[in-house]
């Protein structure tokens, strides 16, 4: 066989990424879409001391995050795992409390440096469960 009679041809382009690298970025897209959605639903206006407290509706989180209602409601559970938020469900509504600048801390560092996101997120969580062990009445 001459190197004539091969004929190499592209049909497909290959994925620069890997695909469960590529899924990833869409999940974690997803969570701080909805993180986004929350800090602006929330008004800075009646922040006390930094913290942030609101009452939104589910349907109204994923209409502005444009993610639907079931991912909206694993990124709250994701992220009151991480303690970044505090939710409580009610009929009807999510109550949600946080501290503006972490949040927006975790979306600026989302936007410039992704891969920082999670060790900004475990200093958090390790930072709030030292002054919950320190102070459990106020959890």
């Amino acid at each position: 066989m001459s190197i004539a009679t091969i004929r190499i041809r592209a049909t497909q382009r290959v994925p620069f990424f890997n695909p469960r690298a590529r899924r990833a970025r869409e999940i974690r897209a997803r969570l701080f879409a909805v993180l986004g959605a929350v800090a602006v639903s929330v008004r800075a206006l009646n922040d006390v001391k930094g913290c942030a407290a609101g009452k939104l509706t589910v349907a109204g989180i994923a209409e502005r995050s444009k993610v639907s209602r079931n991912r909206v409601r694993a990124a709250l559970a994701h992220f009151q795992t991480w303690r970044v938020l505090w939710v409580k469900y009610q009929a009807g509504a999510v109550e949600v409390r946080f501290q503006r600048q972490v949040v927006v801390g975790l979306l600026a560092a989302q936007r410039v440096c992704p891969l920082e996101v999670k060790r900004l997120m475990l200093v958090h969580r390790r930072r709030r469960e030292v002054v919950t062990s320190l102070t459990p009445e106020m959890e």
